[in-house]
């Protein structure tokens, strides 16, 4: 499961049979989308040597909804009977799900503007634009995925100008942008290019447009039959920008879960282990710390029950917890039921990944009890010798005198040393 999941909406504008792409179009340009986000692009492994080491990926999953805003089963592809075979994008706004909760994607054949130069368009991240709904990708359905509908061959990369859009809607510049001039798209290791035109002279990566080596197979440039990578820098930016108000909302758990986007994978509890737990037997609770060592994410994960070596439930797990990603450590609390449990515990781990209650899928760890500093090994006493103030060492002998009690209580030999 990808670190982030964005439900997609396509909402497809048709006349007849005339531009109504099928579902099977439809996902392919979704695929399209998770192959050049995840470095998965058939030509990823013959990018440019001298730009290689900077090609970066997002982790990230596109999802068809399966829920629409009223939780009603849907396919995720929304059809829109209209004769107008182009369409103003100003007017398809009325017809766009939640932005905080969708990536609206509308497909006409075409846009206003030539077909030929005008292919798709797609807005930056705006709370404002988030709020009234005036937002996503504009794309023409004669060129998303592959199919009957479709102008594209397979292997065309005119179908990455999709990529190229959702980068737009992730807060990406052309890499063109001002161009040879500081601060060029405000990604550091994207080089500067004048780029617009690049696609009219074919695949020319290593144009000194800017008196440096030209990325040509940047996704955002419009080199359209190149496009093969980001650069990691830009996949930094494009991270930040889902983490702004107009994005976060996207790609939360509760939110998959509205959307029928939530993954229903199991995890593999192998993976799971507890390495920590802190009992506080005067306030009763329990901290126990748990790392997901999987792939996958957990979802509202609850300790179910913890029962120690005497058979005793010292905690019976009723408490929400956050999503838990992978490879990351977390700590929960919980109310302790009973005090000084007996070691090792069994830990029974049930995990969700939906919301509304406990998951049936449930994993069983054990814990065993903490390390701590072992008290040294203890033995009867022996002496060793007898020192007295004037320095003189008596060592005991069998039967042999080691000190002297006069009359008056004092004692000769004063000093004792044991080991």
């Amino acid at each position: 499961t990808a670190q982030y999941t964005i439900p997609v909406v396509l909402h497809v504008f048709h006349y007849g049979d005339d531009g109504k792409i099928d579902s099977a179009q439809a996902q392919s340009g979704i695929d399209i989308l998770n192959n050049d986000f995840n470095g998965l692009n058939d030509d990823w492994n013959t990018i440019d040597p001298e730009f290689d080491s900077i090609k970066g990926t997002l982790d990230i999953q596109f999802c068809l909804a399966s829920l629409d805003p009223n939780g009603d089963s849907t396919s995720g592809v929304i059809y829109y009977e209209d004769s107008l075979a182009m369409l103003n994008i100003p007017d398809l706004f009325q017809y766009a799900w939640d932005n905080y909760k969708y990536l609206n994607i509308y497909l006409p054949k075409y846009t206003s503007g030539s077909p030929s130069l005008f292919t798709a368009y797609a807005y930056y991240p705006s709370t404002s634009g988030s709020n009234s709904n005036t937002g996503g990708i504009f794309y023409s359905s004669i060129r998303w995925g592959y199919g009957s509908h479709s102008e594209l061959d397979p292997g065309q990369d005119w179908a990455s100008v999709g990529t190229h859009e959702v980068g737009h809607w992730l807060n990406l510049r052309h890499t063109f942008e001002n161009g040879c001039s500081s601060p060029g798209d405000y990604v550091d290791d994207t080089p500067p290019t004048l780029g617009g035109a690049i696609e009219l002279s074919g695949c020319t990566n290593n144009d000194l447009s800017c008196s440096v080596s030209t990325n040509g197979e940047n996704y955002m440039d419009y080199n359209h039959d190149c496009k093969k990578m980001f650069t990691q820098g830009q996949a930094d930016r494009m991270t930040a920008a889902l983490n702004l108000p107009s994005r976060i909302t996207l790609w939360s758990a509760s939110n998959l879960a509205a959307t029928g986007c939530l993954s229903s994978t199991p995890i593999n509890c192998s993976q799971l282990e507890v390495t920590d737990m802190v009992i506080d037997n005067n306030n009763l609770t329990i901290d126990i710390t748990i790392y997901n060592g999987d792939t996958i994410q957990i979802n509202y994960p609850y300790v179910g029950l913890v029962i120690d070596n005497n058979g005793d439930t010292i905690q019976n797990g009723s408490s929400w917890i956050f999503v838990q990603f992978a490879g990351d450590t977390v700590t929960f609390s919980y109310t302790l039921n009973s005090v000084s449990p007996v070691f090792p515990l069994t830990v029974y781990f049930a995990y969700s990944d939906m919301i509304g209650g406990m998951g049936t899928d449930t994993c069983v760890l054990s814990y065993a009890a903490p390390i701590g500093i072992p008290e040294p090994p203890t033995k009867p006493k022996e002496l060793l010798y007898i020192t007295d103030v004037l320095g003189r060492t008596t060592y005991p002998v069998p039967n042999g005198v080691l000190f002297y009690i006069y009359d008056d209580g004092s004692v000769e030999k004063k000093i004792r040393l044991e080991r």
